[in-house]
Formats: structure tokens, C-alpha cells, sequence
């Protein structure tokens, strides 16, 4: 007869054998923990928070060439921390979140410091007597980002002094601006958008012919004879000039926009031109 014989294995065999499944589960689910994560388990995870968005971007100076810009810094979080980075763009039109693909990026941006810092920069490289619109956005490390900001406008000139010479229409000029003192600049007469004076004895022009962004302009009753200076307002819609000394309407042909034209008790004969 063969006797069979067994082999019975040591207590310490038998502990490793039945908690080696045990500690491989352990292993798979701390790895499944770390896969969920977010990041790899290389980082923080993305706490999903903004920053908080950009609303008083403005624009603080201007030449030929340039335009200055100036904002407040958002944070990482809302209005806590530090962004990463802003984008900066321009336009020839007004920017929203419809158009900002389109919108030309702007290089050279400084990373965003602390919120609440006053942040400033100066965009060159502009074609005079352009206007142009700028909006941005800023972004946090983990790319979220509010959306665009509030959007603004520059023209590049140089803002020369603008001299009137009648003394008259330069005190109508400033009472309409409220500035009844100091030199009077080209981005002083730009923000004048009406004009009405009357029997003021108004002879000459000259300085009129900055404020290209007037649409109403009123100066009946005057002594106005020469209208050259007028050929450059060619945002008028309204424009009254009876009883003046006017004989040659030539210069306002080019003033399409107009919808309003009184000359009335004039000495004009001809009035092809405006035809």
C-alpha cells in the first residue's frame, strides 16, 4: 500500500498567503483615489474660482501713436490672490465676448500683481488719426477666466492747443464745456457735441474747425462770412447759420450727414453745390 503524505505549511506562510489580496485592493484603490484627483496627483486640485472680472478699464492718455490704458487687478480667486496672466486685445469696433475671436491680441502684457493693484499699460505701434477699441480678460492658473472686460475707445492725435480767435465764440466754447480758463487742447473741443450761439457778433471761425465731433451747431444772427473752417464737421446732422454774411456755401458740400440746413437771410446766389 502507498501511504500519501501532506504538507502543511508554517503559521507565518499562511498569514502572508491570505493577506496578499487584501493588501493588493488596498494598493488598487489608493490609486484610483490619486487617479481622481484632478491633476495627476501633481498639484492642488481646481478650486473652479475665477477671478473676479475687470470692470473699470480706462484709458488715461493717448498721442499720435500709443495709447495708455489703466485697470484694477482682479485676484486669483474673485478679489483674493493673484492672477497668472491677462490677455489685451484691439479693434476697430466695439469688443464683447460675440467678437473677441476676432479681436487682435495684444503682446507685451505684464503678469498680473497682487487684486486690487492699479495696473497700467501703454499700447504703441497705432496709426494716427485711427480709433481704435481695447477690452481683456485675465485668467487664473487653472485658465479660468471671468470673461471680457468693459471695453473702451482711443483716438491717436496729437492733442495740440486749439487757439480761437474770436473772442466771442471762444467764451460760448468754454461755457459750453465748463472750462472758463486755461489752455483749451484738441481732447477739449472733441467732447463738444453742441453748439448754439446767437447775436454775438461772430466773425471768425477759426478753432471751429477742431470740434469734429459736433453734430448740432447753431450760429445765426453773427457776422460769419467765410464758411472754409465748417468742411471739417462732417458729423453734423443740424447745422443753422441765418442771418450771417454768407455768399459762398462751396464748403459744406462735403457734409453729407446734414438732415437741417437753414441759410435763410443770406447773401448767397448759388446753392448748386449743396445739390
Amino acid at each position: 500500500m502507498t501511504s500519501k503524505s501532506s504538507t502543511l505549511l508554517p503559521v507565518s506562510s499562511l498569514r502572508t498567503l491570505f493577506l496578499a489580496p487584501w493588501i493588493a485592493m488596498q494598493l488598487i484603490s489608493l490609486l484610483m483615489l490619486i487617479g481622481c484627483s484632478g491633476d495627476g496627483g501633481t498639484g492642488p486640485e481646481d478650486d473652479g474660482t475665477a477671478p473676479a472680472p475687470i470692470t473699470d478699464l480706462s484709458v488715461i492718455g493717448f498721442d499720435t501713436h500709443s495709447v495708455t490704458l489703466q485697470w484694477t487687478a482682479s485676484g486669483d480667486d474673485d478679489m483674493t490672490g493673484t492672477a497668472t496672466s491677462y490677455d489685451l486685445r484691439y479693434a476697430a469696433e466695439f469688443i464683447t465676448y460675440l467678437n473677441w475671436d476676432r479681436a487682435v491680441p495684444i503682446s507685451g502684457e505684464s503678469a498680473p500683481r497682487p487684486a486690487g493693484s492699479i495696473e497700467t499699460m501703454q499700447v504703441t505701434g497705432l496709426n494716427e488719426n485711427e480709433t481704435y477699441f481695447f477690452a481683456l480678460s485675465i485668467s487664473d492658473e487653472e485658465s479660468n477666466s471671468p470673461g471680457v472686460s468693459n471695453c473702451v475707445t482711443a483716438t491717436c492725435y496729437e492733442n495740440a492747443e486749439v487757439t480761437f480767435l474770436d473772442a466771442q465764440l471762444e467764451t460760448a466754447v468754454r461755457a459750453q464745456l465748463t472750462k472758463p480758463t486755461g489752455p483749451l487742447y484738441r481732447s477739449d473741443v472733441r467732447q463738444l457735441f453742441d453748439l448754439w450761439v446767437e447775436s454775438a457778433g461772430i466773425a471768425d471761425l477759426t478753432g471751429l474747425q477742431e470740434c469734429i465731433n459736433l453734430d448740432h451747431l447753431a450760429l445765426y444772427d453773427n457776422a460769419i462770412g467765410n464758411l472754409t473752417l465748417l468742411a471739417n464737421l462732417t458729423r453734423l446732422v443740424e447745422l443753422s447759420l441765418s442771418i450771417n454774411q454768407i455768399g459762398d456755401v462751396t464748403p459744406l458740400a462735403g457734409l453729407t450727414g446734414l438732415y437741417a440746413l437753414r441759410l435763410g437771410y443770406n447773401q448767397i446766389d448759388d446753392i448748386s453745390a449743396l445739390s
